[in-house]
Protein backbone atom coordinates (compact mmCIF):
# COMPACT_ATOMS: atom_id res chain seq x y z
CA UNK A 1 0.00 0.00 0.00
CA UNK A 2 3.09 2.11 1.00
CA UNK A 3 4.79 1.58 -2.53
CA UNK A 4 1.36 2.30 -4.37
CA UNK A 5 0.99 5.60 -2.51
CA UNK A 6 4.32 6.72 -3.07
CA UNK A 7 3.65 6.40 -6.88
CA UNK A 8 0.52 7.77 -7.00
CA UNK A 9 1.63 11.41 -4.74
CA UNK A 10 4.99 11.48 -7.46
CA UNK A 11 2.16 10.96 -10.39
CA UNK A 12 0.17 14.01 -8.97
CA UNK A 13 2.91 16.05 -8.49
CA UNK A 14 4.32 15.34 -12.04
CA UNK A 15 1.01 16.01 -13.03
CA UNK A 16 0.74 19.51 -11.06
CA UNK A 17 4.04 20.70 -11.88
CA UNK A 18 3.64 19.78 -15.92
CA UNK A 19 0.75 19.89 -17.02
CA UNK A 20 -0.82 22.82 -14.77
CA UNK A 21 -4.30 22.42 -17.26
CA UNK A 22 -4.71 19.07 -16.59
CA UNK A 23 -6.99 17.09 -13.47
CA UNK A 24 -5.41 14.34 -12.03
CA UNK A 25 -8.44 11.87 -10.82
CA UNK A 26 -7.41 10.30 -7.34
CA UNK A 27 -8.37 5.67 -7.32
CA UNK A 28 -10.63 4.57 -5.57
CA UNK A 29 -9.60 1.33 -4.33
CA UNK A 30 -7.41 0.35 -7.18
CA UNK A 31 -3.98 1.27 -8.45
CA UNK A 32 -5.48 2.69 -11.61
CA UNK A 33 -5.88 6.13 -11.86
CA UNK A 34 -6.98 8.57 -14.53
CA UNK A 35 -5.41 11.94 -15.93
CA UNK A 36 -8.23 14.74 -17.49
CA UNK A 37 -6.32 16.42 -20.34
CA UNK A 38 -9.49 18.21 -21.17
CA UNK A 39 -8.49 21.27 -19.99
CA UNK A 40 -5.82 21.99 -23.07
CA UNK A 41 -8.60 21.94 -25.40
CA UNK A 42 -8.02 18.62 -27.89
CA UNK A 43 -10.18 17.99 -30.44
CA UNK A 44 -11.36 14.57 -31.54
CA UNK A 45 -9.44 14.46 -34.35
CA UNK A 46 -5.88 15.16 -32.05
CA UNK A 47 -7.07 12.78 -30.55
CA UNK A 48 -7.47 9.73 -33.19
CA UNK A 49 -4.45 10.86 -34.47
CA UNK A 50 -2.17 9.81 -31.39
CA UNK A 51 -0.21 7.14 -32.40
CA UNK A 52 1.54 6.70 -28.86
CA UNK A 53 0.17 3.57 -27.56
CA UNK A 54 1.66 4.36 -24.29
CA UNK A 55 -0.78 8.04 -24.28
CA UNK A 56 1.55 9.67 -22.76
CA UNK A 57 4.66 11.48 -23.71
CA UNK A 58 8.18 13.07 -22.30
CA UNK A 59 8.36 11.93 -19.61
CA UNK A 60 12.10 10.73 -20.95
CA UNK A 61 14.88 13.01 -22.24
CA UNK A 62 13.57 14.93 -25.70
CA UNK A 63 16.80 13.31 -27.20
CA UNK A 64 15.07 9.62 -26.13
CA UNK A 65 11.61 10.87 -27.17
CA UNK A 66 12.82 11.60 -30.63
CA UNK A 67 15.25 8.35 -31.05
CA UNK A 68 11.88 6.31 -29.74
CA UNK A 69 9.88 8.08 -32.25
CA UNK A 70 11.36 6.34 -35.47
CA UNK A 71 9.81 3.21 -33.76
CA UNK A 72 6.43 5.05 -32.62
CA UNK A 73 5.69 6.59 -36.11
CA UNK A 74 6.02 3.11 -38.16
CA UNK A 75 4.28 1.06 -35.29
CA UNK A 76 1.56 3.54 -34.85
CA UNK A 77 0.98 3.15 -39.06
CA UNK A 78 0.65 -0.10 -39.01
CA UNK A 79 -1.66 -0.53 -35.66
CA UNK A 80 -4.16 2.43 -37.76
CA UNK A 81 -3.93 -0.19 -41.05
CA UNK A 82 -1.70 2.51 -43.13
CA UNK A 83 0.40 -0.49 -43.58
CA UNK A 84 -0.13 -4.20 -44.45
CA UNK A 85 3.16 -5.03 -42.44
CA UNK A 86 5.94 -3.82 -40.32
CA UNK A 87 9.71 -4.85 -40.38
CA UNK A 88 10.09 -7.29 -37.55
CA UNK A 89 13.17 -5.47 -35.91
CA UNK A 90 10.90 -2.22 -35.84
CA UNK A 91 8.35 -4.25 -34.30
CA UNK A 92 10.57 -5.54 -31.70
CA UNK A 93 12.51 -2.85 -30.74
CA UNK A 94 8.89 -1.18 -30.42
CA UNK A 95 7.36 -3.71 -27.90
CA UNK A 96 11.23 -3.48 -25.94
CA UNK A 97 10.99 -0.17 -26.01
CA UNK A 98 7.54 -0.39 -24.38
CA UNK A 99 8.16 -3.13 -22.00
CA UNK A 100 11.11 -1.08 -20.65
CA UNK A 101 9.56 2.39 -20.68
CA UNK A 102 6.44 0.73 -18.28
CA UNK A 103 9.15 -1.05 -16.13
CA UNK A 104 10.86 2.22 -15.36
CA UNK A 105 8.04 4.56 -14.98
CA UNK A 106 5.94 2.45 -12.73
CA UNK A 107 3.77 1.82 -15.27
CA UNK A 108 1.70 -1.51 -13.98
CA UNK A 109 4.79 -3.77 -14.58
CA UNK A 110 7.83 -5.05 -12.60
CA UNK A 111 10.68 -6.83 -14.16
CA UNK A 112 13.77 -8.19 -13.23
CA UNK A 113 16.71 -5.98 -12.89
CA UNK A 114 18.96 -8.04 -15.40
CA UNK A 115 15.73 -7.90 -18.15
CA UNK A 116 15.69 -4.30 -17.22
CA UNK A 117 19.45 -3.51 -17.83
CA UNK A 118 19.10 -5.79 -21.33
CA UNK A 119 16.52 -4.09 -22.31
CA UNK A 120 17.91 -0.90 -21.98
CA UNK A 121 21.18 -1.73 -23.55
CA UNK A 122 19.64 -3.74 -26.34
CA UNK A 123 17.34 -0.25 -27.46
CA UNK A 124 20.55 2.09 -26.41
CA UNK A 125 22.71 0.27 -28.77
CA UNK A 126 19.82 -0.38 -32.12
CA UNK A 127 17.71 2.46 -32.26
CA UNK A 128 18.55 4.43 -35.11
CA UNK A 129 17.03 5.95 -38.18
CA UNK A 130 14.33 3.49 -40.31
CA UNK A 131 16.91 2.19 -42.59
CA UNK A 132 19.90 1.81 -40.07
CA UNK A 133 17.59 -0.51 -37.83
CA UNK A 134 15.85 -2.76 -40.78
CA UNK A 135 19.34 -3.06 -42.37
CA UNK A 136 21.18 -3.69 -39.61
CA UNK A 137 22.96 -7.28 -39.09
CA UNK A 138 23.10 -6.62 -34.92
CA UNK A 139 22.25 -9.34 -32.62
CA UNK A 140 18.81 -7.77 -30.65
CA UNK A 141 18.79 -10.55 -27.63
CA UNK A 142 17.36 -12.94 -26.70
CA UNK A 143 13.96 -12.27 -26.33
CA UNK A 144 10.32 -12.84 -27.65
CA UNK A 145 6.75 -12.03 -27.48
CA UNK A 146 3.55 -13.07 -28.56
CA UNK A 147 1.06 -10.70 -29.54
CA UNK A 148 -2.93 -11.03 -28.81
CA UNK A 149 -5.20 -8.47 -30.21
CA UNK A 150 -9.14 -8.37 -30.22
CA UNK A 151 -10.82 -9.06 -33.14
CA UNK A 152 -13.27 -6.89 -33.70
CA UNK A 153 -12.02 -3.87 -31.16
CA UNK A 154 -12.68 -2.89 -27.96
CA UNK A 155 -15.05 -0.14 -26.39
CA UNK A 156 -13.68 3.11 -26.15
CA UNK A 157 -12.79 3.86 -22.52
CA UNK A 158 -12.11 -0.34 -21.91
CA UNK A 159 -8.31 0.19 -23.12
CA UNK A 160 -5.71 0.81 -20.56
CA UNK A 161 -2.31 -0.29 -19.25
CA UNK A 162 -1.62 -3.31 -16.88
CA UNK A 163 1.30 -5.70 -16.69
CA UNK A 164 1.90 -8.40 -14.28
CA UNK A 165 3.65 -7.58 -11.14
CA UNK A 166 5.89 -10.32 -10.88
CA UNK A 167 9.71 -9.67 -11.56
CA UNK A 168 10.20 -13.06 -13.79
CA UNK A 169 8.92 -13.97 -17.26
CA UNK A 170 6.82 -13.95 -19.34
CA UNK A 171 5.90 -10.28 -18.61
CA UNK A 172 2.55 -9.98 -19.52
CA UNK A 173 0.91 -6.54 -20.30
CA UNK A 174 -2.12 -5.11 -22.03
CA UNK A 175 -2.49 -2.17 -23.86
CA UNK A 176 -4.89 -0.18 -25.55
CA UNK A 177 -6.72 -3.70 -27.94
CA UNK A 178 -3.20 -5.80 -27.57
CA UNK A 179 -2.44 -8.11 -24.96
CA UNK A 180 1.65 -8.71 -25.17
CA UNK A 181 3.47 -11.79 -23.49
CA UNK A 182 7.97 -11.14 -23.29
CA UNK A 183 10.08 -14.11 -22.57
CA UNK A 184 13.64 -13.84 -22.06
CA UNK A 185 15.71 -16.98 -23.15
CA UNK A 186 14.01 -17.44 -26.25
CA UNK A 187 16.27 -20.47 -27.93
CA UNK A 188 16.01 -22.28 -24.72
CA UNK A 189 12.41 -22.39 -24.23
CA UNK A 190 10.36 -25.29 -24.80
CA UNK A 191 8.20 -25.83 -27.54
CA UNK A 192 4.96 -25.34 -26.05
CA UNK A 193 4.58 -22.39 -23.47
CA UNK A 194 1.85 -21.28 -21.10
CA UNK A 195 0.13 -17.74 -20.27
CA UNK A 196 -2.46 -17.62 -17.57
CA UNK A 197 -4.46 -20.65 -19.15
CA UNK A 198 -3.03 -20.16 -22.85
CA UNK A 199 -0.74 -22.83 -24.21
CA UNK A 200 1.16 -21.35 -26.90
CA UNK A 201 3.81 -22.87 -29.83
CA UNK A 202 7.07 -21.78 -29.53
CA UNK A 203 6.54 -21.10 -33.31
CA UNK A 204 4.29 -18.32 -32.86
CA UNK A 205 6.19 -15.85 -30.59
CA UNK A 206 7.95 -13.30 -32.19
CA UNK A 207 11.45 -12.85 -32.71
CA UNK A 208 13.45 -10.05 -35.28
CA UNK A 209 14.21 -12.42 -37.47
CA UNK A 210 11.00 -13.96 -38.12
CA UNK A 211 7.69 -12.08 -39.85
CA UNK A 212 5.49 -10.38 -37.30
CA UNK A 213 2.44 -11.50 -36.59
CA UNK A 214 -0.37 -11.85 -33.85
CA UNK A 215 -3.23 -13.96 -32.62
CA UNK A 216 -6.90 -12.78 -32.82
CA UNK A 217 -8.83 -13.32 -29.69
CA UNK A 218 -12.35 -12.28 -28.86
CA UNK A 219 -13.61 -9.51 -26.30
CA UNK A 220 -14.39 -12.19 -23.61
CA UNK A 221 -10.86 -13.70 -24.05
CA UNK A 222 -9.49 -10.11 -23.67
CA UNK A 223 -11.16 -9.60 -20.52
CA UNK A 224 -10.25 -12.74 -18.79
CA UNK A 225 -6.79 -11.69 -19.53
CA UNK A 226 -7.30 -8.36 -17.78
CA UNK A 227 -8.63 -10.12 -14.75
CA UNK A 228 -6.09 -12.92 -14.84
CA UNK A 229 -3.47 -9.63 -14.88
CA UNK A 230 -5.20 -7.96 -12.24
CA UNK A 231 -5.54 -10.89 -10.01
CA UNK A 232 -1.96 -11.45 -10.22
CA UNK A 233 -1.66 -7.88 -8.68
CA UNK A 234 -3.58 -9.04 -5.57
CA UNK A 235 -1.93 -12.18 -5.22
CA UNK A 236 1.02 -10.29 -5.36
CA UNK A 237 -0.01 -7.91 -2.20
CA UNK A 238 -0.15 -5.08 -4.66
CA UNK A 239 -4.07 -4.60 -5.02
Amino acid sequence: VEYITGNMNYMRDFVKENFPKAHFVDPEGTYLTWVDFSGYGFTDEELEKNTNLLCYDNIFCYQCENRFGVLETTYGEYYKGLKNDINPRIAYLFWLSVYWRMAIGYMGIFMDGEDEFALRDILNKNIHSYNEIINSKEKLGDYGYVIFRVKDGIIKGDSGILGTRTPHCPYVILVADYVVALFNNYKKLHSKVHIFNWEIYKEDINTPDKPFDYIEISIEEFYEFRDNIIDNGYNEGLG
